[in-house]
């Protein structure tokens, strides 16, 4: 496997491991969201009480500011996770947009390095000195033979003796080298 798609491919693991943890941080925000809202209903309904027994004379008025500046406090608290919630939340549609570009990257980076794979091998064929004599060989006895209309064109050559130069190969055949390809370039 090449370097540059080693590289792309560790990216998108650290993104994913980056976008791991900002989940978590969304859901212990929201966690503390819902904890603090829990905690608020239940303030503002003794700050309620208290006001009605500071009405009737039971509590004094140092209850009910302490008693309102706990809720405020409260208000403030969840105003701040609520914004840290949003926040986190804004972080992972942000990193999946980089999730995805590293994803695109990873299969340029795939795509370009199997096509550079093929095209060395053909070249390594086309420049087999040993198989060219050879299918120079073959032409000149097509073409010795005398027979009528025959060309010297390599491509016509070729392509009607494809399977005369090459052995037959089956689907099965490619499909396990694709696999084989596969693991020993660690492309999965």
């Amino acid at each position: 496997m090449n370097n540059t798609l080693t590289t792309v491919r560790t990216q998108h693991a650290e993104l994913l491991t980056r976008r791991a943890k900002f989940d978590q941080k969304k859901r212990d925000c929201e966690s503390l969201v819902a904890s603090i809202t829990s905690k608020l209903s239940g303030l503002e309904q003794a700050h309620s009480i208290l006001e009605k027994r500071y009405l009737a004379d039971e509590a004094n008025l140092a209850q009910v500011t302490a008693s309102r500046n706990e809720i405020e406090a409260k208000r403030v608290e969840l105003s701040e996770a609520e914004r840290l919630a949003s926040l986190a939340a804004e972080a992972i549609r942000e990193i999946d947009q980089q999730i995805l570009q590293a994803e695109l990257a990873t299969t340029a980076a795939r795509r370009e390095f199997c096509v550079k794979r093929s095209n060395d091998l053909l070249n390594e064929i086309k420049t087999d000195a040993k198989l060219r004599a050879r299918i120079i060989e073959a032409m000149a006895a097509r073409a010795a033979s005398g027979s009528g209309g025959y060309t010297f064109s390599v491509a016509y050559f070729a392509q009607h003796h494809f399977s005369a130069i090459f052995p037959e190969i089956s689907e099965t055949e490619v499909r396990a080298a694709v696999d084989q390809f596969t693991k020993s370039n660690d492309l999965d």
